[in-house]
């Protein structure tokens, strides 16, 4: 599943995006998520992902203007979900 995929027996669908907040200026990037059962009607459930510093560079303006967590892909490894960010 990349970005957009159904899940389980419950018949929802799932979205993972890239989203930004305007408290940063919309400089910091985030992975959210939002479920659908029909497509058309979405429902936000937050940001599920955001850069850990120990392991990923975070928003330093000395070494460039912005901090990129983006491209949500999602895959499964044996039936469960493990989440990647490009």
């Amino acid at each position: 599943m990349d970005r957009v995929g159904r899940q389980g027996d419950d018949e929802r669908w799932y979205l993972f995006y890239t989203g930004a907040s305007s408290a940063e200026v919309g400089l910091v990037q985030r992975t959210g998520l939002a479920t659908s059962q029909d497509l058309f009607s979405w429902e936000r459930a937050g940001p599920v992902l955001v850069a850990d510093s120990r392991w990923y560079e975070t928003l330093d303006r000395t070494l460039w203007p912005d901090q990129a967590w983006r491209d949500p892909w999602v895959f499964r490894d044996a039936g469960d979900r493990v989440g990647t960010c490009c």
